[in-house]
């Protein structure tokens, strides 16, 4: 068809149509576009630069205020030479204070001689002896305080994820805080910053109350003659080994290289119990020697002067044994438990003699009260008969032996 139409217009002379062209039409469009475009960037471009003018306008507007908070937090620590952690926790969340911005901020406080401190102790005024507490925990302080401050000042620039950030950091606040509330450690260090230390004249003070008191120990302890047959006892076990020399005595003698001098100790105590051995045997003796000889009043009194003389040396000679704090401990607990023998068994002798004394008041008595009073005064009896038992195994008078204990 194609062909044959040309070979008309070959015949005829017809000139070939020419088809419209679009082009023209395409790079119209394509300008319209292109201006457009170009109108678009313009208006952003004058939006986001005058947006920027803006921002950076606020922006310097807030660093002078934070500036000015900065300022008067500083000179308020400068007049009273000490601010609390919360005060500067909150500064810094409410500030929106950096990490960088809050070690410098904690420089400046180190500088200037501002001392941190918790809450409670600035409002009870009690600064001067928390001073010990905060040096010896100043370190760990100031990294709980990074710590809070680094982890609640994290904001994103996305809105949304800022929110978040700041959730997290609350919770992450609310942690440290009550970990450090809760450290027994620093509970510890605060208390005992509050405690006075000793001066050279409260020490020298507090020594010789100590000595005092070990002193008057040891005399009530060898007054107890049950103890002086324990030390008897204490001289066979060292010599079997069977005990430490050091839980008897304190060591007194050292060699050259400042180490005790333990066979010339062990030899030295042996010979003192074999001297308590022996004056125990002496009043044996003395026993024996007035045998059949006590038929006046003046003998007895003489005998039992003999016996208390020789006790006093028994006595004497363990005084001048330097006791170790542990067997000190070891011979009081043997008395306190015969001692508490006795006041148990006076108690139930107190109680019955109550209970009899009310069957008495009754003008007259059945059966059953009777065998009740029996049985009262068989428990008297025998409460009695236990506490002359304890007095023998001690070798003390009751109220000798309290005068002692005491």
């Amino acid at each position: 068809m194609k062909r044959l139409a040309d070979l008309v217009r070959l015949i005829t002379g017809t000139p070939e149509k020419k088809k419209k062209s679009k082009e023209p039409m395409k790079t119209t469009a394509t300008t319209r576009r292109k201006s457009t475009k170009a109108t678009t960037s313009k208006s952003k471009k004058t939006t986001s630069s005058s947006s920027k003018q803006t921002s950076s306008h606020i922006e310097a507007s807030g660093l002078d205020l934070k500036k000015e908070l900065l300022e008067e937090l500083i000179e308020k620590g400068k007049r009273n030479n000490v601010l609390s952690y919360e005060e500067v926790i909150e500064f810094s969340e409410k500030n929106d204070l950096s990490e960088k911005e809050t070690n410098q901020l904690l420089r400046i406080f180190e500088k200037e001689n501002i001392e941190l401190i918790m809450q409670e102790e600035l409002d009870s005024g009690d600064t001067a002896d928390a001073d010990l507490t905060e040096k010896e925990d100043e370190f760990s302080r100031s990294q709980n305080l990074k710590a809070k401050i680094s982890t609640s000042l994290d904001f994103d620039e996305d809105e949304d994820e800022k929110s978040e950030d700041e959730d997290e950091d609350e919770e992450n606040v609310k942690g440290v805080g009550s970990t450090q509330i809760t450290d027994p450690v620093k509970c510890y260090l605060r208390d005992i910053g509050k405690i006075p230390l000793l001066n050279k004249k409260t020490e020298t003070v507090i020594s010789q109350q100590i000595a005092e008191a070990k002193e008057q120990s040891i005399d009530a302890i060898s007054r107890f003659p049950f103890i002086h047959k324990e030390f008897v006892q204490i001289g066979d076990r060292i010599q079997r080994g069977s005990i430490q020399l050091k839980d008897i005595v304190q060591f007194q003698e050292f060699d050259e290289e400042n180490m005790p001098n333990v066979e010339a100790e062990q030899k030295t105590l042996l010979d003192t119990i074999k001297t308590i051995k022996n004056l125990i045997e002496n009043e044996e003796k003395i026993y024996l020697s007035y045998r059949g000889n006590l038929d006046t009043q003046a003998k007895k009194q003489e005998m039992l002067q003999k016996v208390k003389e020789n006790k006093e040396k028994i006595g004497a000679t363990i005084r001048s044994i330097k006791f170790s704090n542990k067997l000190i401990r070891k011979l009081a607990k043997k008395i306190e438990k015969h001692i508490k023998k006795v006041k148990e068994k006076e108690e139930i002798v107190r109680f019955c003699q109550d209970q009899l004394d009310a069957y008495n008041r009754k003008k007259a008595l059945s059966e059953q009260d009777q065998q009740a009073v029996e049985e009262i005064e068989k428990n008297m009896r025998g409460a009695s008969k236990a506490i002359k038992k304890v007095e023998v195994e001690m070798g003390l008078q009751r109220p000798t032996a309290f005068e002692y204990y005491q």
